[in-house]
This record gives C-alpha cells, sequence and structure tokens, in this order.
C-alpha cells in the first residue's frame, strides 16, 4: 500500500469518525423512541397501574386496625359514625380504663377463694395450741409429742418448726394486709382516672406499682405523724387539760327559750 500523503490522512480520519457518529446517534434514536412509548403508555387513560390526580389512595389492608374508644368494636363490620366533630374520630382504646372488655368482679373473686384462707386459720390454730401445750407440760413431754403428731401433716417435728411456722404466717398476714391497701388504692386511682376521661376526655394516666408504693408509704407516714401528735398531746399532764377540753366541748348548752314563754319555759296565756 503506497504512503497517504497528509492531507489523505486527514479526510480518511475525518470519514472515520463521522461514521462512528451516525452509529451512536442511531442507537441513542432507538432508545429514545423506546422511552417515548413507554412514556406514552403511562399517560394512557384507562392504564392499570394509573393514579388519577385528586384521588385518595387506598389504604393496605394489611394495616392494624384502629379500636374505637366511644364505641363497641365489632370486627365483621365497618364502623360508621353519623356525627360531625370530636365524636366522628376513633379513639384508641386503652383496656385498662374501657368496660368494653368486661368488668372483674374483686369481691365474688375473694370470695370464691375465702376457703383458703379458712384452711389457714385452722391450721395456725393447731399451732398455737401445741404451743401452748409444749409451755405447759414440756417440750419433751408425752402431751407435747401427741400434740406435735396432730400437727405432723404441716411438715412440723418439733416445737422450734412450729415457732418458725408461726412466725411464718404473722410476716405473710402482713404481706397480704399490704397487698390488699396496695390493689385497693390503685383501684380508687383508676376510677378517678375514668372519670376524669369520661368528663374531660384526657390522656389516660396509668399508675405503675412502683408510683402507687410511694402514695401508699406517704400516707402512712402521714398518719403516723398525725398517731405521734396525738400521743404527744395526751402525754402526761398535758393528757389531763386535753381530756378536760374534750369533756367541756361535749356538754350540752341549755336551750334558749322560745319567744314569749313564761316561767319553766311554758307558753303565757293570754290575759
Amino acid at each position: 500500500m503506497a504512503e497517504l500523503t497528509l492531507g489523505e490522512l486527514k479526510a480518511l480520519r475525518e470519514r472515520e469518525a463521522s461514521s462512528d457518529h451516525q452509529e451512536e446517534a442511531e442507537q441513542d434514536q432507538g432508545h429514545t423512541g423506546v422511552h417515548k412509548e413507554r412514556r406514552d403508555a403511562r399517560k394512557r387513560p384507562g392504564n392499570a397501574g394509573e393514579t388519577r390526580k385528586g384521588e385518595p389512595k387506598k389504604r393496605s389492608t394489611k394495616a392494624p386496625a384502629m379500636l374505637p374508644n366511644n364505641a363497641a368494636f365489632n370486627p365483621y363490620t365497618t364502623i360508621k359514625f353519623g356525627k360531625k366533630g370530636a365524636d366522628s374520630r376513633l379513639k384508641a382504646r386503652d383496656p385498662r380504663f374501657s368496660d368494653f372488655s368486661g368488668t372483674l368482679n374483686d369481691d365474688l373473686f375473694r370470695k370464691s377463694y375465702a376457703f383458703l384462707g379458712d384452711m389457714l386459720q385452722d391450721e395456725v390454730k393447731e399451732i398455737k395450741a401445741a404451743l401452748r401445750v409444749g409451755e405447759r407440760a414440756g417440750i419433751n413431754s408425752v402431751k407435747a409429742a401427741s400434740a406435735l403428731n396432730g400437727i405432723a401433716h404441716m411438715d412440723i417435728t418439733s416445737m422450734s418448726d412450729a415457732k418458725r411456722a408461726l412466725d411464718r404466717y404473722k410476716t405473710q398476714q402482713k404481706q397480704l394486709q399490704s397487698d390488699r391497701e396496695l390493689r385497693e388504692l390503685k383501684k380508687g386511682l383508676i376510677e378517678q382516672e375514668k372519670q376524669k376521661i369520661a368528663t374531660t376526655s384526657k390522656t389516660p394516666f396509668y399508675y405503675s406499682d412502683k408510683k402507687v408504693r410511694k402514695i401508699l408509704r406517704a400516707k402512712e407516714e402521714a398518719e403516723q405523724r398525725a398517731a405521734l401528735e396525738s400521743a404527744a398531746i395526751n402525754a402526761n399532764a398535758a393528757g389531763g387539760i386535753h381530756k378536760k377540753l374534750a369533756k367541756a366541748a361535749k356538754r350540752k348548752t341549755p336551750k334558749q327559750p322560745r319567744v314569749g314563754a313564761g316561767a319553766g319555759g311554758k307558753p303565757r296565756l293570754n290575759e
């Protein structure tokens, strides 16, 4: 092949560059046509994936159901409210402050298991009787041994075991009394919250056990302080003065005579 001149080499390079540019333009035009067809298909009305402007999107059926607080919930029917304003909105329901799930009768529940407390009282009486026999007749006496045989079903084999069982019973009774007071206080606080929710529509506040114990402890401390102050007032010579004042306050004041009454409070005769 003969050597090319500078002008022929320059013309050959321009021809190759123009052919490459033309091929790229044709490819781009083909891609653009595909994208344009897709864009036109999306814009066509009646498409299955179309979302028209202004139409609300449908809520996903997998979303959790909202339980209302102002109406009983039925999963098989759709809840519709005919009212306007705040009553038409669905409110979240807290089962701790709502009676839609039913109520628990604490008194009936306690009475149903009252026989357990009666059985425990009978066992305590038997233990006390055995301890009295041991104190009177002696720990190593025959009467004490027969008394221990009567409470052997409680896993008590000696008088020391009987004393520990009695101490355990007393501790248990104190704990039960404390739990009962805690439960009554918590029940009262929840009732107050229910009344506030029904009247003011406030956000429910659930008292934790720690918070209720703190309130109960403050209440007990106030009662102990009042008892100490009362004991200080009634101590020694101040007690006599306090009793005198209490008696004087209880004395009945004489009745005032009626208007127009004569001697002895009798009405006067008309002259």
